[in-house]
């Protein structure tokens, strides 16, 4: 524990004044504590950076998949299609595709659209994080 000496000013009326060692150890004590707000400060924006990386790599994965999940999609319409009709849809662990085709004889189209992280599919829509779509039209030239 630090003593500070305490003068008595006669010329200033009579009044206590706290040696300067005192006034140091404030100084120091305050520079102590900005210090460390502002470590603390670039330590949660380099935080914020991190985790907003990680999220950006996950969602390259998913965009990923889905895009393969849209590709499998139009080869597994295109095999039921002009192959076996009763050929059953693949399964993913992560990834899923919807198909739709519109068409006679002399105008096709199929369109995949893959889904991917945990993918629900709901009607015509894929919930979750990435979706990719594909189109594939055939046409009757003459």
């Amino acid at each position: 524990m630090k003593i500070t000496k305490i003068l008595t000013c006669h010329s200033c009326g009579g009044r206590n004044l706290i040696h300067e060692e005192a006034r140091a150890g404030q100084v120091m004590l305050l520079t102590v504590l900005i210090l460390g707000g502002v470590v603390l400060g670039a330590s949660s924006i380099g935080g914020l950076l991190m985790l907003n990386q990680l999220k950006q790599a996950n969602l390259v994965t998913d965009s990923t998949q889905a895009v393969f999940a849209a590709d499998s999609g139009l080869e597994y319409a295109l095999f039921t299609k002009f192959k076996i009709p009763t050929y059953p849809k693949p399964s993913f662990d992560r990834a899923n595709f919807i198909t739709t085709f519109e068409g006679t004889d002399e105008f096709m189209k199929f369109r995949s659209i893959g889904c991917s992280g945990s993918a629900t599919l709901s009607g015509m829509g894929c919930g979750r994080r990435a979706n990719r779509s594909e189109e594939l039209t055939f046409e009757l030239v003459r």
